[in-house]
């Protein structure tokens, strides 16, 4: 299982904002680093189609705090997008690639 939050989730949203016509896809080897929680319970890198989390990226605030979550063979990240003062949860959905 893999459980991750992001505090500066625009950050994120600007980099595969940026490398999104460059590159299709990619792996994520996930760490510790700059999460506010960090969660993983063995080495994991997931791969991305980078122009498909950017269209639902797109759905989320410049200050929302993002949750990454991704359960063992199910092949699914599923990311959940909260409005600081918390009046707004969405939960999205990605089929991670192979």
């Amino acid at each position: 299982m893999f459980d991750t939050r992001l505090v500066q989730s625009s950050f994120m949203k600007n980099v595969l904002k940026a490398l999104r016509d460059l590159i299709k896809e990619a792996f994520w080897d996930m760490s510790s680093v700059d999460f506010l929680k960090y969660h993983c319970d063995h080495i994991l890198a997931v791969c991305l189609n980078l122009v498909s989390i950017f269209k639902i990226l797109k759905c989320m605030g410049n200050n929302d705090i993002i949750t990454l979550r991704a359960e063992d063979n199910r092949g699914t990240l599923v990311l959940r997008f909260e409005a600081p003062n918390l009046e707004k949860v969405s939960d999205y959905g990605m089929k991670l690639m192979n």
